[in-house]
This record gives C-alpha cells, structure tokens and sequence, in this order.
C-alpha cells in the first residue's frame, strides 16, 4: 500500500484539477506551477503522514510506547482516508 500511496502523491504533481472561472463555470488548471502549490496547499502534508511506516518504525524500535501513542492511530486513520480517495479516483 505504501508504494500506491507513494505513485500516488508523484501523480499529483501532475495532475490538473478544477478551476471555478467567473461566468464559465469550471476548467482545468494545466498550469505546472500552479498544479503543485494547490497540491502543496492541500493534500500534501497527509499524502506524506500516510506514507510515514509507523508499523516498520515500531518493529524497529521495539518500543511498547511508541505502540501506544495516539499520533499512531492519527496516522492510521489518515491512511484510511487516502485509501479512500484513491479509491474514489479510480472509479
């Protein structure tokens, strides 16, 4: 999963997206530039927790408290809602 999520977050980059234009209703922003500040601005940063791999980190460590953190659980959850997404994008 983690190497889906990392295609991913690369895709993005490159992805165009829309664009709500004043009379026009809506188009797609082809602008490389502008593509990624609206990735950087949104998706980002929980592209990047999601792919942290907090389970390898844990098994590394072997730390019974860095099992119990919530932060564990917060990632966990960011990743079922980028799994989500991901779904959704591939309907």
């Amino acid at each position: 999963i983690d190497i889906t999520f990392l295609i991913d977050m690369i895709l993005h980059f490159f992805l165009m997206y829309p664009v709500r234009r004043s009379g026009d209703g809506y188009s797609l922003e082809r602008r490389q530039g502008y593509i990624v500040k609206h990735y950087l601005q949104t998706w980002f940063f929980v592209d990047v927790a999601s792919i942290v791999p907090i389970d390898t980190i844990s098994i590394v460590t072997r730390s019974e408290d860095f099992k119990k953190l919530k932060a564990v659980k917060v990632v966990r959850l960011v990743r079922l809602l980028k799994l989500a997404r991901v779904r959704r994008l591939w309907r």
